[in-house]
């Protein structure tokens, strides 16, 4: 029990006394008062043997119980004022206690992620001291055919949508010359043919739409394959693994992405080209972050940082 329910729990009952002996008071008095009555409708002899007048002088006054009644009636205030104060004191420490449940569990949940991360960011990368960029070491972690698997998974999904789309955009090319011929001829008859030049026309703009986007869709999955396998082949080169979270806008999750596509060290980002960064842009979700961020910059100078004596990039 917190202190401000134990002072209030002693207030009432202190009132609950205080009204508990006023009401036997004003109970007492008021018994004394109605004996002489009593007496008096059984029995012609004055009480314990005294005249008349003397048992009405000592009978109480209105002006005696009244008091007592008001003093009664104001400790009962006092004492539902008090419950009412104890209970809305037990709800707010009831509610502060909910409050204070519900931050430790959030806290605990925090630190248990904390702990998940910094564990799996141990195992991923090499430890780091906490030094500037110029005092930071050169990573250690070589990498091994298991941390290119990701990569090269990927660039085999990629190769396979390529082809796909290369075989649809075949077919497309197809369907679109044979629309495009349905419409000439169409459009070539007398008398023309009104639904039948409506209906060309617009199977004719169907198929060329469709063929507008397996183009860029084949564009895009072949920039996205070309990016992936050139990150693999410079990781295939014997790249030791860099700390990539050292540059500002890369977090542990995309961290952990950039080396399920192949990116593991600051050499491979200074050295991407507009193909690069737009593919990359596109893989992971993020359109202007590298040039927001200035990544390639940043990177060249952890490179030269960490690895001193390497060639300029």
């Amino acid at each position: 029990m917190t202190p401000e329910l134990l002072l209030l729990s002693t207030r009432v009952a202190l009132l609950v006394l205080a009204a508990s002996a006023l009401a036997f008071v004003i109970g007492w008095r008021l018994r004394g008062s109605r004996a002489p009555a009593a007496l008096e409708q059984h029995s012609l002899v004055p009480v314990n043997g005294a005249p008349q007048a003397q048992a009405s002088a000592d009978l109480p006054t209105h002006t005696e119980v009244e008091p007592l009644k008001a003093a009664l009636a104001s400790a009962e205030q006092q004492c539902l004022d008090a419950l009412e104060q104890r209970d809305e004191a037990e709800r707010v420490a009831h509610k502060r206690a909910r409050e204070v449940r519900r931050l430790t569990e959030e806290l605990e949940a925090l630190r248990a992620e904390h702990l998940a991360l910094a564990q799996t960011q141990a195992v991923a990368l090499p430890t780091v001291a906490n030094t500037s960029p110029a005092e930071a070491p050169a990573a250690s972690l070589t990498l091994t055919a298991e941390d290119l698997q990701p990569a090269r998974s990927l660039a085999e999904t990629l190769a396979a949508d390529v082809q796909a789309l290369e075989d649809q955009l075949a077919s497309l090319a197809a369907e679109y010359d044979h629309a495009r011929s349905g419409l000439a001829i169409v459009s070539e008859a007398t008398p023309v043919d009104k639904a039948a030049l409506k209906a060309a026309t617009k199977r004719s703009k169907d198929t060329e739409r469709r063929l507008a986007q397996a183009t860029e869709g084949l564009a895009r999955k072949r920039r996205q394959l070309r990016a992936v396998t050139r990150s693999l082949a410079a990781a295939a080169e014997g790249l030791t693994a860099d700390d990539l979270t050292r540059i500002k806008g890369i977090k542990t999750i995309l961290n952990a992405q950039l080396h399920d596509h192949g990116i593991f060290s600051y050499q491979q980002i200074a050295q991407w080209d507009a193909e690069d960064m737009l593919a990359f842009g596109e893989l992971l979700a993020f359109k202007n972050r590298i040039f927001k961020d200035s990544w390639q910059e940043q990177a060249r100078a952890l490179h030269q940082a960490s690895h001193p004596g390497s060639p300029e990039l």
